[in-house]
């Protein structure tokens, strides 16, 4: 370990690098909720390119990404220090083990809401325009004016005012 502080050196750096990249492996490796954080940003990017997503939208997806990913790898290292602080079961362990995850799971929460607000807008035209070409009678009943209307003054189509 390098103990000289204020120096900089490209090795260094390669080496930090280096052992960041063998944390994400070891959380790949060794956390099971991880391969589902990998399959969620998959479908997340495909969706995202698919609906060509405003770059707006991509920095929001992007954001909420990296926060789950930043938890789900603060909460691994929190269990392993765990691991190695209490070897023995300890119920405080197992509740501050317990919260961590909580947290995780709070972020993914708020990530897939976050998501859902984007994706929505980009979808329901297409459904819709999907079910319309599918369906067209559908659609011009939905179009006309309500039924309502249409007893009170038969023969007239006219749209209420209020």
């Amino acid at each position: 370990m390098n103990t000289a502080h204020g120096t900089f050196s490209f090795t260094g750096r390669i080496r930090s690098v280096t052992h960041a990249l063998y944390g994400i492996l070891e959380m790949l490796k060794s956390q099971h909720n991880a391969w589902v954080h990998v399959v969620a940003t998959l479908c997340v990017i495909v969706v995202g390119a698919v609906l060509d997503v405003s770059s707006i939208h991509w920095c929001l997806l992007v954001l909420v990404i990296t926060t789950v990913w930043v938890a789900e790898g603060l909460n691994t290292a929190f269990e392993f220090l765990c691991d190695v602080a209490s070897p023995e079961f300890h119920p405080l362990v197992k509740k501050s083990k317990d919260v961590a995850a909580g947290a995780v799971l709070l972020n993914a929460i708020g990530a897939v809401s976050v998501g859902l607000l984007i994706f929505i807008p980009y979808i329901v035209p297409l459904l819709l325009h999907s079910a319309s070409v599918a369906c067209p009678e559908a659609f011009r009943l939905l179009e006309s004016p309500p039924l309502g209307a249409r007893l009170r003054r038969p023969g007239i189509l006219v749209y209420p005012t209020t």
